[in-house]
């Protein structure tokens, strides 16, 4: 995906390279949305191994019962999470990234395409390789879960998990993180320092349904702010 010159991406300082992040949010109007977001705890230990490494950029579209995140929040360095973002200044913010951190979906697309080494940690609905078709473009990593799911429909009823073989997971994160060249953090943090708790969920309104998944899976255990991640080195 060229990006045109006219299309111009919010100016940021920093030193750091840059990396975008796509928090896991969901929508009543699609299950889908639930379905296929990473297990929430598991997601925010891989993104804390490499959180110091970068200036992180958070990108959503939030509104309340419309679209809100599920699981701990990252503090970013900045974020871009009302919708204030255009599609062609979205895409040009990307262009400048060196890393696109996210749970499947659009992202997962865009980062490739505009250029941008891209992680993908998958829950249910699809396996990485269902969009791993950007790795020709930029280099790609897709995170299956221990049993990936491909039911690709958002009506599917069956109970699908969305836990990772975690030790494999963060050997895979560190050594593509390295590969660009980026060290990971090797100090260590609280969690609580990274993330914020979980927020509740809403309630969806029009009597929209549920997505399936918030009932299934553990949104935010308390426990894992309490825990300081183990020394990674790329």
């Amino acid at each position: 995906l060229p990006i045109p010159p006219e299309w111009t991406a919010p100016t940021i300082e920093t030193m750091k390279p840059i990396m975008i992040y796509r928090p896991l949010v969901v929508r009543p109007e699609w299950r889908g949305s639930g379905i296929r977001n990473a297990d929430p705890d598991h997601y925010a230990e891989l993104v804390a191994m490499v959180r110091d490494s970068f200036f992180v950029v958070s990108i959503a579209d939030l509104e309340p019962n419309r679209e809100w995140v599920v699981g701990p929040q990252l503090i970013a360095d900045a974020s871009y999470n009302h919708g204030e973002l255009s599609f062609e200044s979205m895409a040009a913010l990307v262009a400048k990234a060196a890393l696109m951190f996210t749970s499947n979906g659009f992202p997962a697309i865009l980062g490739p395409a505009v250029g941008v080494p891209t992680i993908s940690v998958q829950g249910g609905f699809e396996p990485a390789a269902w969009l791993a078709d950007g790795a020709k473009y930029s280099p790609y990593l897709g995170i299956d879960t221990l049993v990936p799911c491909v039911c690709g429909a958002a009506h599917c009823d069956r109970p699908c998990t969305k836990k990772l073989d975690m030790p494999r997971a963060r050997a895979a994160v560190a050594e593509f993180v390295g590969k660009l060249g980026i060290s990971t953090a090797t100090e260590t943090r609280p969690m609580g320092e990274i993330f914020i708790p979980a927020a509740n969920l809403p309630e969806p309104i029009g009597g929209a349904p549920q997505p399936r998944s918030m009932s299934r899976v553990r949104v935010g255990h308390p426990s894992l702010l309490n825990q300081r991640r183990p020394p990674v080195r790329a």
